[in-house]
């Protein structure tokens, strides 16, 4: 099959970008096409900047916040030692990671360089004389005595994987924080044995590991521009002791320089990744930084990749302006990258959706919204097309796997892990009997694909699920909204809750929440102004909270009475020291009603 090239639609499909220079022109937001001409300077989307960052929507009736609980505790354990610095050995110069956990399992990472003296040994790639090997060795203690599992594999598996190198640590208890490291033993007459620095991990706990009243942590980050700024979100969370897992909701890596700031840091790579070695590279490049190898180091990640992992607007059937054969090759090698360097389970031929259950207390469903399934963006007819049936984000195989789980989970808290907002984002909504008249913000997210949102909120509300929490990434600004099936028609969905025990239910109507992450270091709006915020109070009243200008994270903390998301943010990710995130705003839900209530912190 010959390369082919994608034709430029008339009118170009609305991605994030345009969305936030939507919100950056006021009042000329409802205006077809893609206009970046409001992005200010280094990429930012300006509206009225030096405004505030914030913007309190609908009652705040929050207790007083403070930190996220911690997650479940250890058996009988000490408290965690603190780790030495790192060391980075140039064996090992991108450091170690573990992922995917469940209650049996984890899964270590780490990274083999090929060093000069190699050569001058006869070990070649990544020193790999006659019986050379990487053992890797994980343990309750801190010094990694007394291990509770151990293993090796040859060097070879980590030169067919550039240098990347994964195992699945299995036979481990519940519920239990480990330390791991890995050692590069070069065989016979090749030099002494290099260890890797210390990573420390953690189990997931089984049903039955947690007490009642026990609450577990999660933290939560998207979009993670090298050279947009610095990783100091990454930091802030590597410092954190409570949490049981961090998940990364896509764009880990950025294949092109879009958000290039060179008086920050640029890209040693020009262009755009195409390949697998250049996609390697940026790989590389992303964990040159410290905080980020810090985190990774620090707490198990749960990963799903978003469009940057691939291309700007990728799907399964274009990306990038390619198609055909010339975007197979394409997507194949940057899936192959992304499972390289990220401590995941799945292998490049497997779908990257999945299930973990924590301890009875939630069960998490992580997303493909990019990549299994999804059909291209949208062109000018968006207003009509986006509600057909046949549309779709997800395939039908995940789909119904994720209808399906839903429906036999038994834990207080389902969690959905994805990449785009699927609360409706709107300049102007309508009821369902004239639902082609609203403006939706940008058909990239999941009004772009109304149908399939439709069924899964529908299956939720037939089937009487509650505790629905929907965490959300991709678009570079935090968000706290009710899900419904249409916030614009009160048929539907009532804003107050007022009247909640009539048709619409206890919930009046929103059949879930959801809790939308801003960005690591990719650009949001320099500011924003009071018209802005009231056009969007109107035609979106379940959206609860928001602020659209800073960086940070998303801290969910869930209990058996209540889960709390906490968005910890930034003023500026631009310079290479910065002070701490600081709490912004706390929501809360109970797991019977998916109300929200929201206090703004600070601003």
């Amino acid at each position: 099959m010959s390369a082919q090239r994608a034709k430029t639609p008339p009118t170009p499909p609305l991605t994030r970008r345009a969305a936030l220079a939507r919100l950056a022109a006021g009042a000329a937001w409802a205006a077809v096409g893609c206009d970046e001409s409001a992005r200010g300077a280094g990429g930012e989307a300006s509206a009225g900047a030096g405004m505030g960052a914030g913007a309190g929507m609908g009652a705040g009736a929050g207790a007083g916040a403070g930190a996220g609980a911690g997650a479940g505790s250890d058996a009988g354990a000490a408290p965690p030692a603190a780790l030495p610095p790192e060391a980075l050995p140039a064996r090992f110069p991108f450091g170690v990671a573990s992922g995917d956990p469940l209650a049996d399992r984890v899964v270590l990472w780490t990274h083999v360089a090929a060093l000069p003296e190699d050569d001058a040994q006869g070990a070649g790639s990544a020193g790999e004389g006659e019986g050379a090997e990487v053992r890797w060795l994980l343990s309750r203690h801190p010094d990694l005595r007394d291990p509770d599992a151990s293993g090796a594999a040859p060097l070879r598996a980590a030169r067919d994987a550039g240098g990347c190198l994964k195992v699945d640590a299995e036979g481990l208890s519940s519920n239990t924080r480990y330390y791991y490291a890995f050692e590069h033993h070069p065989g016979p007459g090749g030099g002494g044995v290099t260890r890797s620095d210390v990573g420390v991990t953690r189990t997931l706990p089984r049903e039955g590991d947690l007490p009642d009243d026990a609450a577990l942590t999660l933290g939560v980050v998207s979009c993670a521009a090298f050279n947009a700024g610095y990783y100091h979100v990454y930091g802030a969370l590597a410092a954190r002791d409570d949490l049981s897992a961090v998940l990364h909701l896509g764009d880990y890596i950025y294949e092109e320089s879009r958000y290039a700031r060179p008086a920050v840091r640029d890209y040693e790579q020009p262009g755009e990744a195409r390949d697998l070695a250049s996609y390697r590279a940026r790989y590389a490049q992303h964990h040159t930084d410290s905080q980020l190898r810090a985190l990774r180091r620090r707490h198990p990640l749960i990963a799903v990749w978003d469009d940057h992992e691939f291309a700007n607007n990728a799907c399964p059937a274009s990306g990038g302006g390619e198609e055909g054969a010339a975007w197979a090759a394409r997507a194949a090698d940057a899936k192959r990258a992304y499972h390289e360097w990220l401590p995941t389970r799945p292998t490049p031929a497997e779908p990257l959706y999945r299930r973990f259950e924590l301890g009875g207390l939630c069960d998490l469903f992580m997303l493909d919204t990019r990549m299994d399934g999804r059909d291209p963006p949208l062109g000018p007819d968006a207003a009509v097309a986006r509600f057909d049936p046949a549309r779709r984000l997800l395939s039908p195989a995940q789909e119904r796997w994720l209808l399906d789980g839903l429906s036999a989970s038994r834990a207080p808290w389902r969690l959905l892990g994805q990449q785009v907002m699927m609360s409706q984002l709107q300049l102007r909504g309508a009821p369902e009997a004239s639902r082609e008249s609203a403006v939706a913000l940008n058909p990239d997210q999941w009004d772009g694909f109304a149908a399939q949102r439709a069924r899964l909120l529908g299956h939720i509300r037939d089937e009487g699920l509650t505790g629905v929490i929907v965490l959300t990434g991709d678009i570079h600004t935090s968000w706290a909204a009710e899900v419904s099936l249409n916030p614009s028609d009160p048929a539907l969905y009532a804003p107050s809750g007022e009247g909640a025990e009539g048709a619409l239910g206890p919930s009046g109507g929103a059949l879930a929440v959801e809790l939308v992450t801003p960005s690591v270091t990719s650009p949001a709006l320099a500011g924003t102004t009071e018209a802005i915020l009231s056009l969007l109070r109107t035609a979106n009243p379940h959206v609860k909270w928001l602020d659209l200008t800073r960086r940070g994270y998303l801290a969910v903390t869930l209990s058996r009475e209540e889960a709390r998301g906490e968005w910890w943010l930034l003023e500026s990710a631009l310079e290479p020291s910065a002070p701490p995130p600081t709490l912004a705003a706390v929501a809360r839900v109970s797991p019977r009603r998916a109300r929200l209530t929201v206090e703004e912190v600070g601003s």
